[in-house]
């Protein structure tokens, strides 16, 4: 079986990450990834997810180094 990466790149979109996460978590297809890249001033609080839910997360966090935050997206 193929396992693939799901990526969300997010800046101050916490409100909408959780229903990407839940949307993703809730595919009939089992083998895969999510990796959660986010360069919002908060971090994403994932205890909303379950252990078995938070294993196929991977989440990165990294500080802002321009001000517009598409060039921190790509940075």
């Amino acid at each position: 079986m193929n396992k693939f990466s799901i990526i969300i790149n997010t800046h101050n979109q916490n409100q909408y990450v959780y229903e990407a996460i839940k949307s993703c978590l809730n595919q009939s297809y089992k083998n895969f990834e999510i990796i959660i890249i986010c360069t919002s001033k908060d971090k994403i609080n994932l205890n909303k997810f379950s252990i078995t839910e938070k294993k196929k997360i991977k989440y990165y966090h990294f500080k802002s180094k321009y001000i517009q935050p598409e060039l921190n997206q790509l940075n």
